[in-house]
């Protein structure tokens, strides 16, 4: 990738930090418009989730991990993985549509502020507990 980018002198579009702590990775985040994440495979990523708290919309590949958290243009864009016309489409259609853009990101945001917040992690462990101690 990094030697791609070399050869086609596009090095300036391009931030590739490699490993980040926490915050360093949180910031980084917070500059960016959108999270693009064209995997091939992918659990449930972290970064999506800190991106969906960002309020950031999100175009991602539709892989298991990444159609957990996104459901089907309320709370980002799936296209299918290793198609990059289709992914350049979706980009393009939030970059042109920055209203939705940002209906997709503030419905990221309730939707991991729901399913993730310290409390709603509380909750799903008590129940998990519970019903091992009725079982």
């Amino acid at each position: 990738t990094i030697t791609l980018i070399k050869e086609l002198a596009i090095s300036k579009q391009f931030f590739l930090p490699g490993k980040l702590a926490y915050n360093q990775a949180m910031k980084s985040l917070s500059l960016f418009n959108m999270l693009v994440l064209a995997s091939r495979w992918e659990g449930l990523s972290y970064t999506l989730l800190e991106a969906m708290a960002l309020k950031r919309p999100i175009v991602a590949s539709r892989i298991t991990g990444n159609t957990e958290a996104i459901k089907g243009n309320e709370t980002g864009l799936l296209v299918h993985q290793e198609n990059p016309l289709e992914l350049a489409e979706a980009i393009m259609y939030l970059l042109d549509n920055p209203q939705k853009a940002n209906e997709l990101g503030e419905n990221a945001y309730n939707w991991v502020k729901e399913d993730f917040s310290l409390e709603a992690m509380i909750n799903k462990l008590e129940k998990c507990y519970l019903e091992l101690i009725k079982s």
